[in-house]
């Protein structure tokens, strides 16, 4: 099989996948510290850029970054990772995963955002801003009940 083929499925399969990671990490940093995990994480990134390169079949290389270094975007993402990672491990330490997972699914919400505002470019529809409407709404009521739980 193809996988382009499969390739509706990815999605699906990644959110599986960080579902069971939220949910045992956040069993695994009553045990273990957020730095360990980050570097667990790091191994396992080694070991997801090997199957891409099977899969695609497509060389590592990093000679993109440095010539088109002058492209803003280029080095923010490997930045915005060591940040991302961070939040998302301490989060995991400090609530539930479930708290978690449900307010991190923020970003759904940002990306088409950001399209628009670094690149111009519109990727909703109005199905997608009424969904977006949904999730933030939800979201709202997940980070204002953890709130009063709190107080």
């Amino acid at each position: 099989m193809e996988l382009k083929s499969i390739a509706i499925y990815l999605p699906i399969c990644a959110a599986l996948c960080w579902a069971f990671i939220y949910t045992v990490n956040a069993r695994n940093y009553e045990i273990i510290t957020v730095p360990t995990g980050l570097a667990a994480q790091g191994i396992g990134m080694l070991g997801a850029a090997w199957l891409a390169n099977v899969l695609l079949k497509s060389p590592l290389d990093f000679a993109p970054f440095f010539s088109h270094a002058q492209k803003w975007w280029f080095w923010s993402v490997p930045v915005a990772v060591v940040f991302a990672s961070c939040f998302l491990h301490l989060s995991l330490k400090l609530n539930s995963a479930t708290y978690t997972g449900l307010v991190e699914i923020l970003y759904v919400i940002l990306i088409p955002l950001f399209a628009y505002l670094f690149f111009g470019q519109k990727q909703l529809n109005l199905s997608m801003i009424i969904g977006g409407l949904l999730m933030l709404s939800g979201i709202g009521f997940v980070v204002y009940g953890q709130l009063q739980k709190a107080s």
